[in-house]
């Protein structure tokens, strides 16, 4: 699985968030209906899952599911 794919199962198993509701340009609090604690719980979930972690001055600045990934992308990108 790539980084979208378990991200996207990540927010449709854990927050029942429909599959065909995702894109990578949809604010997680706007558009897909997450509070700050179910997007602090999607981001533990996110650091278990790939075994990184992510800062909390970077929290904050993810506002969308490509934030997401992108933050994802860097912190694997530095552990290598």
């Amino acid at each position: 699985m790539n980084i979208i794919d378990t991200l996207v199962f990540i927010l449709n198993r854990k927050f029942l968030i429909p599959i065909n509701n995702l894109n990578g340009g949809y604010n997680l609090n706007k558009d897909l209906g997450m509070n700050q604690w179910e997007q602090m719980e999607m981001l533990l979930y996110v650091e278990n899952e790939f075994r990184i972690q992510i800062e909390d001055k970077e929290i904050h600045s993810l506002q969308t599911i490509q934030d997401v990934v992108a933050c994802i992308e860097k912190h694997i990108i530095f552990i290598k």
